[in-house]
């Protein structure tokens, strides 16, 4: 099997380019990716309970402020499903 190797990704940036910010927040939450390229995202409490999901080409920007203060999960998919990095801790404050 042949490997693709792109050298000119940084490795402390996440896949496709995607950056969460600001970490920790006390309102709104960005999302963002180098691409223009469907992602899907779901943002889950520490119980697993969906609060925010949908979808977004290169920027979201998610409203977090009238939950309560604590840890949050979140997810970003491709169009397959495929998870995009890793699971991100979002910390609420």
């Amino acid at each position: 099997q042949d490997t693709i190797v792109t050298p000119d990704i940084p490795l402390d940036v996440a896949p496709e380019g995607l950056k969460v910010y600001p970490n920790p927040t006390t309102d709104l939450l960005i999302i963002q990716t180098d691409n223009y390229v469907k992602l899907f995202y779901d943002l889950t409490n520490s119980r697993g309970q969906s609060l925010y999901k949908g979808q977004f080409v290169q920027q979201i920007l998610l409203s977090i402020g009238s939950e309560p203060t604590g840890f949050y999960f979140l997810r970003i998919t491709d169009a397959k499903g495929v998870q995009i990095g890793t699971v991100q801790k979002i910390v609420k404050r």
